[in-house]
C-alpha cells in the first residue's frame, strides 16, 4: 500500500513541478511584456508542493526497501 501511495505522490509531484514551471514561464513572459518583474503565487505554490510530494513519495517508496 505504501508503494502505491508513494508512486501516486511521485506522479502528482512531477505533474505539479511541470505545471509550476509552465505557470512561472507564463508569468515571467507577461511581466516582461508589462515591464515589471513579477512571479505568480500559483507557480510558487505548485513548485513547492511538487517538491514536497516528490520527497514524500520517494520516502514512501524507498522506506520499505531500505529497512
Amino acid at each position: 500500500m505504501n508503494r502505491l501511495l508513494g508512486s501516486g505522490l511521485l506522479l502528482a509531484g512531477a505533474v505539479m513541478l511541470y505545471e509550476g514551471r509552465q505557470a512561472h514561464e507564463l508569468a515571467m513572459a507577461n511581466a516582461a511584456a508589462m515591464g515589471a518583474p513579477d512571479t505568480s503565487a500559483k507557480s510558487v505554490w505548485l513548485l513547492a508542493l511538487g517538491a514536497v510530494a516528490i520527497i514524500w513519495g520517494l520516502f514512501a517508496v524507498l522506506r520499505r526497501t531500505i529497512t
